[in-house]
Order: C-alpha cells, then structure tokens, then sequence
C-alpha cells in the first residue's frame, strides 16, 4: 500500500512527468549521435532525415507541454502542422 501511496504522491507531484522529459531527452540525443555518425560516415541525406525528424519531434513535445496546438482541421480532418506553422 505505501509504494502506490508513494507512486501517487510522485504523479500529483509531476516526478513522473520529468523522468518521462528526461527519457525523451535521452532518446532524442541517441538519434542525433546516430545522425552525426551517417554523416560522418558520407550519408548527407540519411543524417539530415534523421536530424530533422528528431529536431521536429522534440519541437512538437515542447509545443504540446506548452499548450500550443499541433494539428489543424482542413476539409473535416486532422492534419499535423509542419514545424515552420508551430507558433
């Protein structure tokens, strides 16, 4: 019973929150270690795929956390805002 007391403490107290931040965090630097090593190794467009992808990914979390909408309706669906329309 304390560990789900404790558990409940830690999510009211947004503990998990950051270690689920920290997580991503950790996995988006794994994708830009990937895609500094294809370019190391000559694969330009891989690199910039994967650097790309990652960069925007992170940018729509930080969007979400802050409250700023990504995804707008056009024609009675939902499309995802590219990242130059995340403001």
């Amino acid at each position: 019973m304390g560990v789900l007391e404790s558990l409940r403490a830690d999510v009211e107290m947004g503990y998990l929150r950051s270690q689920r931040e920290l997580l991503h965090g950790e996995l988006f630097g794994d994708f830009l270690e990937m895609a500094q090593h294809l370019l190391d190794e000559g694969y330009r467009d891989a690199a910039a795929v994967i650097a790309g992808s990652t960069l925007e990914a992170h940018l729509r979390q930080l969007c979400v956390k802050s409250g700023v909408p990504v995804e707008f309706e056009s024609n009675s669906s939902v499309t995802p805002k590219k990242a130059e329309r995340l403001q």
